[in-house]
């Protein structure tokens, strides 16, 4: 009895060590997956937004000519929807950060719904990617994947906006 109780105290360390080196090969494994489809993912918003920049003088004298679509009028003042970066809603208002010359991004606030406001906006342009806020598709330069969600950067690189895991399915179709 005693000799079996010594064969298991000397093996059970080598049987977890041996467990935790499968382990890690497992988690090593998915880990490159993961890292491996954000990379394509984010090199594709990456052609995406060269090509976008490169083609704005056509997209402007484009946009510039249907005036009813391309303008959101909110409390007298016009705002142009290309420009819109994305939308925040804090309690009773929603932030609307628009883009201005040489990317600063200039802030509205509004009395309104996100929902309100988002049925006023394209739905090939804009997305709701949480329940507080709303992207322009055109602004997103970066997708970063944190455990099981994703974060975006808007352009000027200072913004980061949530994902949420529920609208994670939605999302990826559109870009």
């Amino acid at each position: 009895m005693l000799l079996v109780l010594d064969y298991y105290i000397r093996t059970i360390p080598i049987w977890f060590l041996v467990c935790l080196l499968v382990f890690s090969l497992l988690a090593k494994k998915y880990l490159d997956q993961e890292l491996e489809q954000t990379g394509m993912l984010n090199q594709q918003l990456s052609q995406r937004f060269n090509s976008k920049n490169s083609d704005f003088e056509k997209q402007t004298e484009t946009l510039d000519s249907v005036e009813s679509a391309s303008e959101l009028i909110l409390q007298g003042t016009r705002i142009q929807i290309r420009d819109i970066s994305h939308i925040t809603a804090e309690e009773h208002y929603c932030r609307i950060f628009v883009k201005q010359n040489s990317n600063i991004l200039q802030e509205f606030s509004v009395k309104s719904t996100l929902k309100g406001l988002l049925i006023q906006l394209p739905d090939d342009r804009f997305f709701h990617i949480h329940r507080s806020h709303v992207v322009n598709l055109e602004f997103i330069t970066v997708i970063e994947k944190n455990h099981r969600t994703y974060q975006f950067f808007l352009s000027d690189r200072q913004k980061i906006l949530p994902l949420s895991r529920h609208r994670i399915s939605g999302f990826f179709p559109k870009i």
